[in-house]
């Protein structure tokens, strides 16, 4: 008699299981990974905008940036949580800020006519659950954004 035994069935079956589990847990990373740089590409261009509005002379004023775990605020002028100018930017709920800022209240703003930021900082962008690398978002005081994956 030919055909498969019930043995061979489930040894296929098996392997099928395996590489189907790792076929998508690759999938779930490189969605992860790909979400993630969206936080991290979005946070980049905020930055690099309240430069090149700081260094334009937009409004007269300077522009910076304010840092939550889950949120940062987009400011004009001197930063208050109050500030009717205030853009409040809620990033993936699967992701998490932290900062390196010397300043206690977490913000970081750029001069006029130069753009240079008012400290060097890094800004980690971590999965909550740590299923990934977090990626670095690197601001030096000569202005200069640059991300670090």
């Amino acid at each position: 008699m030919k055909g498969f035994s019930l043995i061979e069935i489930v040894v296929a079956v098996a392997i099928l299981g395996v590489l189907t589990s790792i076929v998508i847990n690759t999938f779930h990373t490189a969605q992860l990974k790909k979400e993630q740089s969206g936080v991290t590409q979005s946070l980049v261009a905020h930055l690099e905008k309240q430069k090149a509005d700081t260094q334009a002379g937009k409004g007269g004023a300077i522009y910076g940036v304010k840092l939550n775990a889950d949120s940062y605020v987009l400011y004009k002028g001197t930063y208050s949580s109050n500030s009717v100018t205030n853009q409040n930017v809620t990033i993936n709920n699967k992701f998490s800020l932290s900062e390196t800022f010397t300043n206690t209240n977490n913000v970081i703003y750029f001069s006029k006519l130069y753009g240079k930021a008012n400290e060097n900082a890094t800004i980690t962008i971590s999965h909550i659950q740590n299923q990934i690398s977090p990626q670095l978002i690197v601001i030096e005081q000569s202005g200069t954004i640059s991300v670090i994956e």
